[in-house]
């Protein structure tokens, strides 16, 4: 976990495009007790403030299992110890060199020639200046289709106008300004009349207490 709070932290990356380091890839870690191994990306955290991957045979624990008693026989199965890959930090692994098998920098780039696809290109003084492919882990993962289906709106659908302002009744208002100012004086006169029937009313009530006490 990270020294200080995550609302502190700033985001690593301004949107979910951005991430050049997939599940499949092959990298090396840079930084830490593993430094210097490779290893495939099992997973990808995409955290935008605390970013972390799995790598495989990297920063690995070992779990002890109990053993337990098998409700079925009443036998106890015996206990054994498990190895797993715990996740580090996004900015501790770097992308392989497809050609030298070293660690490089890489940056976007599009396809010169149709489909003008976005691919992944090495750069630096020691990278080989390629392509970085995708890793078919991360193809075979489900992608956002752009497709239209059988639920999505049609167009001519979604043009039609389908909201008259003169029906509905919440949303009327005064045309102009003399309107505006006819509303104003027949509340102040409302409020006046209202305030005059109430000191009347108040006024009568005392005369009728000074009647009584006489």
């Amino acid at each position: 976990m990270p020294s200080k709070p995550l609302k502190a932290i700033k985001p690593m990356f301004s949107s979910s495009s951005c991430w050049r380091i997939v599940r499949g890839d092959k990298v090396q870690v840079m930084s830490g007790k593993d430094k210097g191994k490779q290893g495939e990306v099992l997973k990808v955290i995409r955290d935008q403030r605390f970013p972390r991957v799995f790598v495989s045979g990297v920063n690995v624990i070992t779990r002890h299992i109990r053993g337990e008693v098998d409700p079925h026989t009443a036998t106890k199965m015996p206990g054994y110890t498990v190895k797993l890959e715990h996740p580090i930090h996004y900015s501790n692994v770097m992308l392989l060199d497809p050609q030298k098998n070293t660690p490089v920098r890489v940056s976007f780039a599009y396809e010169d020639q149709p489909p003008y696809r976005r691919v992944r290109m090495t750069r630096g003084k020691l990278a080989s200046q390629c392509v970085v492919p995708w890793p078919q882990a991360w193809r075979k993962d489900k992608q956002p289709s752009t497709d239209e289906g059988a639920k999505d709106t049609k167009p001519e659908e979604a043009e039609k106008v389908t909201y008259n302002p003169a029906a509905d009744f919440t949303m009327q208002v005064p045309a102009n300004h003399r309107q505006l100012r006819e509303l104003r004086e027949l509340r102040e006169a409302a409020a006046a009349a209202g305030a005059a029937a109430a000191a009347k009313q108040q006024r009568q009530q005392r005369q009728q207490g000074t009647r009584r006490q006489g």
